[in-house]
């Protein structure tokens, strides 16, 4: 058994994108795991054009405030990267077990490997914004970190506001270790906890785009105060580019059919989850993003072709295509 350690970090990266279109409706304040948050701080003018002003963090704690962004009022997004870092261990275990009296595995089934990510809850974590590196403390710092976001949407009607559809802001292209999530499955409709009373017709929601989450409107909400929250997990993410099953000229076998264990999608009408077998081309061309198992949205039960991805995985050649083949091993019977 062979067993390597390496100390690197678990990285989540993120782009906070800010609306310029914030006359007072406004976000008070944006949180990503805490303490980052953007939080407003009034409006300036530079060169003639209105500016909305946010804070980083938090002002009176150098420890944890990382400056000031002005975010002009264009009507565009505005982005301001952001990335987390936790320090862990990625341990790697790779054994042999022979199935019969020999020196070593001379099949794939006889070959196992294990690998595991492992975060000290005291280890300090690292956390960069707008160019800006903060070391945080560590006490507490959960072993299974997540990724949470918050806001609380303010709208004052008897101020300038927009009507019609408006994303208040978005937290973009959300990935851990350079997987990305895929929140097209998240469409939450918060209602507000203050009201001015009947002209809050609407409600703010969250949707979920690709790797992107919207804090969004459908039209005018009204005098309001609503809360936004979610919470998301870390994904495993299977790329099979590498992938290869070869024959003894070292082609590939396109066309052979391998089931895959680390991978299920549901099945509304038999409500259960399934496995599913494709060529080894089209795994080749496939990268599985989990859309379900990980979010604070998820549904029960999950809606029909909903994907979640396993931590242990293996691979297992179609028998029939195996014998259409003639690969050896997989011989008719009587």
């Amino acid at each position: 058994m062979a067993k390597t350690q390496v100390t690197q970090y678990i990285t989540l990266e993120c782009t906070v994108q800010i609306n310029g279109i914030l006359p007072v409706q406004s976000i008070h304040p944006l949180n990503l795991n805490a303490p980052v948050m953007f939080m407003p701080a009034g409006t300036t003018v530079i060169g003639g054009e209105i500016n909305y002003i946010f804070d980083v963090g938090d002002p009176g704690n150098p420890d944890a405030y990382w400056g000031v962004v002005y975010v002009p009022a264009d009507g565009e997004l505005h982005d301001f990267p952001v990335v987390i870092e936790y320090p862990a261990t990625l341990t790697t275990t790779r054994a042999d077990a022979p199935i019969s009296p020999k020196t070593g595995a001379t099949h794939a089934k006889e070959r196992t490997a294990t690998d595991a990510w492992v975060i000290a809850e005291e280890d300090d974590y690292r956390i960069t914004v707008l160019g800006v590196t903060k070391t945080m403390t560590g006490s507490g710092t959960p072993s299974n970190p997540g990724f949470g976001v918050s806001a609380i949407v303010i709208v004052d009607s008897t101020q300038p506001h927009w009507s019609g559809e408006l994303d208040f802001c978005r937290v973009a292209n959300i990935a851990w270790n350079g997987a990305p999530l895929d929140c097209s499955l998240c469409n939450l409709e918060f209602e507000p906890f203050i009201t001015g009373g009947s002209n809050t017709p609407e409600n703010v929601w969250l949707r979920g785009s690709g790797a992107t989450l919207r804090i969004t409107e459908d039209d005018y909400v009204g005098t309001s105060d609503t809360a936004v929250t979610c919470v998301v997990g870390r994904p495993i993410v299977h790329s099979f580019s590498g992938l290869h099953v070869t024959d003894m000229d070292g082609a590939d076998l396109s066309d052979l059919v391998i089931w895959f264990t680390g991978a299920q999608w549901y099945n509304a009408n038999t409500e259960e989850w399934e496995y599913r077998g494709y060529t080894l081309a089209e795994w080749q061309a496939l990268t599985l993003v989990p859309n379900y198992g990980l979010y604070s949205w998820d549904e029960s039960p999950p809606p029909d072709g909903a994907l979640r991805t396993l931590a242990t995985a293996g691979f297992y050649i179609d028998r029939d295509s195996a014998r259409a083949h003639q690969l050896d091993g997989f011989a008719e019977t009587a």
